[in-house]
């Protein structure tokens, strides 16, 4: 199985604290909807103290890689 972006955008928060190369994000996603090979999806991305520094919204086309 693939998957493809149709559309995808990004908002970043500001202003945010300060970021390391190696600080871990937290990320999470919720499928708002899906069926006949699309899926709209929203996600948040976390900074490592719990404050939002990002929100996602993604269309995705799900296809079979084997045809």
């Amino acid at each position: 199985m693939g998957l493809n972006s149709q559309a995808w955008n990004v908002e970043f928060i500001q202003p945010r604290d300060p970021l390391q190369a190696d600080d871990y994000l937290f990320y999470t996603c919720d499928v708002v909807q899906a069926d006949f090979g699309y899926a709209h999806t929203e996600a948040k991305i976390f900074h490592p103290n719990g404050q939002l520094l990002a929100l996602s919204r993604q269309l995705v086309g799900v296809y079979d890689k084997r045809g």
